[in-house]
């Protein structure tokens, strides 16, 4: 009998932390989807002009962005309709980056709960370095499984795509859509550090109040915009690097190193930050927004989760969690 309340015990903790995880990964994935539903036309203009590089110097459009501004031919619209065309480009590829959005959040949170818990359950207590290293792998896991749908939506954003059409070409070629991945798991400590600075800062805080309390949502956007902005200055050149190889002409760069040192060459080292400000307005929001939506929707799914269990008191087995 002893034995039967063990087990059902055990049994009932494994299931609350598979829904533990499940929660933080589905509210992870919807807050920052909403988010980025809110600020996709900021993240459309960072793209183009971080992209802008030999066939850009003018501006930051790569392609998709001079509608509205070459109205002098016969062809060109009212000034009313171009305008309706340029604003509706900010919003080219949004379908697959909704996609892109979900799949890699979701992937994420779930793979970076997952790793807290096991490193939790071999009696480790998790250090700031931990939460770095934790970051990094769960990053690493997401870009080898979102990589083409990221490079497809940078693509589209910065006009490669158009280019390659007008070409005769398409980009749909696996080493093509798997283009920046080296700088793109390289970049997998910009969530490593984001994430390492939100969860330390919010155990601090956290520890100084009651049991069982949780952020408010306006500590976890400032908490979320002030690990973002950290990590998106710390590890910018390389963000920058990553979204030229990315670009129409990601093709002429052996690596992230390559590109770099051209950035260098045409734009001088300041060409490393170019686009820096966009980079902020449009990440540091979007992360203080999803990691605010994060937590109000991961405790508003912890408390039915909890609800649901003391009703229906979980009649499935560890095997079917």
């Amino acid at each position: 009998m002893a034995g039967d309340g063990a087990g059902k015990r055990g049994a009932r903790r494994a299931q609350l932390a598979w829904l533990a995880t499940l929660s933080e990964a589905s509210a992870g994935a919807l807050g920052q989807l909403c988010s980025t539903m809110l600020l996709y036309p900021l993240d459309t203009s960072k793209t183009r002009v971080q992209a802008s590089l030999e066939d850009g110097r003018g501006g930051g459009d790569g392609g998709d962005g001079s509608h509205g501004r070459r109205g002098g031919s016969a062809e060109s619209q009212s000034g009313r309709e171009s305008w309706k065309e340029w604003y509706l480009s900010l919003y080219t590829g949004i379908e697959t980056k909704a996609l892109q959005t979900v799949v890699s959040q979701f992937l994420f949170f779930y793979a970076y709960e997952y790793i807290k818990k096991r490193v939790k359950a071999s009696g480790r207590k998790i250090q700031a370095f931990d939460n770095v290293l934790i970051g990094m792998v769960a990053g690493s896991v997401n870009v080898l499984f979102t990589q083409p749908l990221d490079t497809y939506v940078t693509m589209k954003q910065s006009g490669a795509l158009k280019k390659k059409a007008k070409g005769g070409q398409e980009a749909k070629t696996l080493g093509e859509l798997y283009a920046a991945l080296g700088p793109s798991l390289l970049l997998s400590v910009n969530p490593g550090l984001q994430y390492a600075i939100f969860d330390q800062v919010k155990s601090f805080l956290l520890k100084k109040q009651k049991r069982g309390a949780a952020l408010t949502a306006q500590q976890a956007f400032l908490l979320g915009a002030f690990s973002k902005c950290v990590a998106t200055v710390v590890t910018y050149p390389a963000i920058r690097g990553k979204v030229v190889c990315q670009s129409s002409a990601g093709a002429k760069y052996t690596g992230l190193a390559h590109a770099m040192r051209k950035i260098v060459e045409l734009d001088g080292p300041a060409g490393l930050y170019k686009g820096l400000p966009q980079q902020l307005t449009k990440t540091v929001l979007s992360a203080a927004i999803g990691l605010m939506l994060k937590e109000k929707i991961s405790q508003a799914e912890r408390t039915f989760a909890v609800l649901l269990l003391k009703t229906f008191s979980f009649s499935m087995s560890p095997i079917a969690a």
